[in-house]
């Protein structure tokens, strides 16, 4: 599946006690999109990264990192009609 469709890498840095995003995430694409050429692609990523850390800060129990690959997953394949396979870091701070 990596030769096919890639991998991304989501970084996101959060608060531990408020469960807000510390700056925006980073994003790492191997094989997927180069995306200096993905302005759109990048905005919608970010815009799910602070959907679901929002939502998930008090509801998702420690399952905000499954949950965010969720999300993310279904968003690039509605964007893309691509399946990447996503990953995801949450470092509370």
């Amino acid at each position: 599946i990596l030769a096919r469709d890639g991998f991304i890498l989501v970084i996101v840095n959060v608060d531990s006690h408020t469960g807000k995003l510390l700056g925006d995430p980073e994003i790492i694409s191997r094989g997927f999109v180069y995306l200096r050429d993905a302005d759109h692609l990048v905005e919608q990523i970010k815009h799910t990264v602070n959907e679901v850390m929002l939502a998930g800060h008090q509801s998702l129990n420690g399952r905000r990192r499954e949950k965010l690959q969720e999300n993310l997953s279904r968003m690039l394949f509605n964007e893309t009609r691509r399946r990447p396979m996503v990953f995801s870091i949450i470092n509370e701070r």
